[in-house]
């Protein structure tokens, strides 16, 4: 059973962005200014940003030889069943400072200001399993709110659960994920979400599974599927059904091949 507290202030807080003004009285024109940021600023607000965070850490470990928080424990862990509840909430008083992004043409820049201030959550379970000699199964289920790295304004709420079973030389890789973000930076940078995704990856393998690279011989498929709607970018509304979601598929074969 593990409580953690945090509090946290900047030296210097955040500056929100000034938008442009013009002075009727006197005729002055006053040009707008974007917020600080990461290229141009010292005192840059972003992960210091003000906090009063709350953690709950509840963990079942029956084996702790194998420590439950090692980088690998996915892999070592030899206990039969181990898991972890991890709740969090934090406060967040004040907005940060300006986020980088990336264009389509790799352009690095600053977003004009940052998401506003908000309270956050999230709540996190994994368990690992032994399931039989060579047979491990490994789950994560969470759900929470959360903000984009850029300006977007938009809260979002999300949860998903997402594993692996292997089995000798097969292994299964799977995710369902709910109003969450894409799978890279860039979705969260401009908050593109999704209302569904879902993924499905099994493949067999000349050695047994590896946890932690990706790239050894083995054949495999996987099939992937997203729901879209306004929030996801490449969403197109059909015009007999301005509502209903847009979807994107795909079911692909491959061969790794390790040498």
């Amino acid at each position: 059973i593990a409580p953690n507290f945090l509090v946290q202030r900047p030296l210097e807080g955040p500056l929100p962005a000034l938008g442009d003004f013009f002075d009727r009285a006197t005729g002055v024109y006053y040009p707008g200014l974007n917020g600080r940021n990461q290229l141009e600023d010292p005192f840059w607000v972003r992960s210091n940003r003000e906090t009063y965070g709350f953690e709950l850490m509840l963990a079942f470990d029956p084996t702790p030889a194998t420590w439950m928080w090692a980088w690998d424990n996915v892999r070592r862990e030899d206990a039969d069943f181990a898991a972890f509840l991890d709740m969090s909430y934090r406060i967040h008083p004040t907005r940060q400072d300006a986020g980088i992004g990336v264009t389509a043409q790799g352009v690095q820049f600053a977003f004009p200001t940052s998401a506003p201030a908000s309270d956050l959550w999230d709540v996190r379970f994994r368990t690992i399993a032994r399931l039989a000699p060579g047979v491990r199964l490994v789950n994560m289920l969470y759900v929470g709110n959360g903000q984009a790295n850029g300006n977007d304004a938009r809260l979002i709420y999300r949860g998903g659960v997402e594993g692996r079973l292997t089995a000798d030389r097969f292994s299964l890789d799977y995710h369902v994920r709910i109003g969450d973000w894409g799978p890279y930076d860039y979705y969260r940078d401009f908050n593109s979400t999704f209302p569904v995704q879902a993924m499905l990856n099994g493949s067999f393998g000349l050695t047994n599974p590896q946890w932690f690279v990706s790239s050894y011989t083995r054949l495999g498929v996987v099939g992937t599927f997203r729901a879209l709607d306004a929030n996801s970018g490449r969403y197109r509304p059909d015009p007999m059904n301005p509502d209903a979601f847009g979807t994107e598929w795909e079911v692909r074969t491959y061969v790794q091949l390790s040498i």
